[in-house]
């Protein structure tokens, strides 16, 4: 006969007294043995039951008309994009590929309302900027410090001080001479021995600083106030007996001053263009007696002047402090 249970549950229940109920309701309410396996194919192996998922039978709590009447009328009543939905892929990567109109849309985005990036750019520009100077061919590989313009004066190569630009006594004698004064406006000879040193003899026109403080004071802070846009070409010329330790040391110190007074304006410099000597005094005179006054030489380890040496050496080690150089500097400016 027919009836609603029959026609709600199909061929598979005929009548809730039938034996076919009996059994899903043993099965349905026998508590399940519990065992560890490390896969769900195990486990229904153990339970004795090898369908699928599918057609596994519910449990006693669901297992109502209600419930399987509502479930059939949900399904029915779905929508079909719904039902074709498939199921979102979370640990998906495949990268979404960009046309070249939103790449450049991002790119525009990025160098309009990110300052951090635009700050970063400027300054590649800069390290850029210098690194072509620095990288030039060899016409250009001879740049003063400014980058300006090239060193006038023809430069040793393979000096004893790989970091600083070094000419031959010939050279100086020919700036003495006045072989390049169509190049330059003027230039500086410094003489960085001691003074027992420099009154036993010195190259002509040379001018006696043995200690920091006075190369501050005659090269740093009497260029403070000048313009920057002063074009004159005004050169340096460092040595010491042999220019291997005061000479060098006085002209290392002189471009680190001048690079920290000038870092606002880099790479502006008070004086771009400073050489060494090479081989020092002693060189310079065993070839040209004719230009020092007077004409001789006396050693720093001259036996007279033993004391001397202790004193201007004491001397030479004093060491002003330049930061309260420069609030003194600033404040006489103002």
């Amino acid at each position: 006969c027919s009836t609603p249970k029959k026609t709600l549950f199909d061929d598979n229940f005929v009548e809730m007294k039938s034996p076919a109920i009996g059994k899903f309701l043993v099965e349905a309410v026998e508590p399940p043995m519990i065992c560890e396996s490390p896969s769900a194919i195990d486990r229904r192996r153990i339970f004795g039951r090898e369908t699928s998922s599918s057609n596994l039978p519910m449990s006693p709590m669901s297992f109502s008309p209600k419930n399987l009447l509502t479930k059939q009328i949900i399904h029915q009543n779905a929508p079909t994009s719904l039902m074709n939905k498939q199921p979102m892929k979370r640990n998906s990567l495949v990268p979404k590929k960009l046309s070249l109109d939103e790449i450049n849309v991002r790119k525009n985005f990025l160098k309009r309302d990110n300052p951090h990036l635009n700050k970063f750019r400027k300054c590649h520009s800069k390290v850029e900027t210098v690194k072509k100077y620095l990288d030039e061919e060899d016409e250009n590989a001879n740049l003063i410090a400014d980058f300006s313009a090239p060193y006038i004066l023809p430069l040793i190569e393979g000096g004893k001080q790989s970091d600083l630009k070094a000419i031959s006594h010939d050279t100086l004698s020919d700036v003495l001479l006045g072989k390049y004064d169509d190049c330059m406006n003027s230039f500086t000879i410094i003489d960085c021995r001691y003074p027992y040193e420099y009154n036993g003899g010195h190259i002509i026109g040379a001018k006696n600083f043995y200690t920091k403080d006075s190369i501050f004071n005659e090269f740093i802070s009497s260029n403070i106030n000048l313009s920057s846009t002063n074009k004159e070409k005004n050169i340096l010329i460092f040595y010491c007996e042999f220019s291997s330790e005061r000479g060098p040391k006085m002209c290392r110190y002189l471009r680190n001053e001048d690079r920290e007074w000038n870092q606002e304006n880099y790479p502006r410099l008070f004086h771009p263009e400073i050489y060494l000597l090479e081989n020092g005094y002693k060189e310079f005179f065993n070839n040209h007696r004719g230009l020092c006054e007077p004409s001789s030489y006396k050693p720093m380890l001259h036996e007279d002047n033993a004391d001397d040496l202790i004193r201007y050496k004491a001397e030479s080690k004093m060491y002003v402090d330049r930061f309260e150089k420069r609030s003194n500097s600033r404040v006489l400016s103002r």
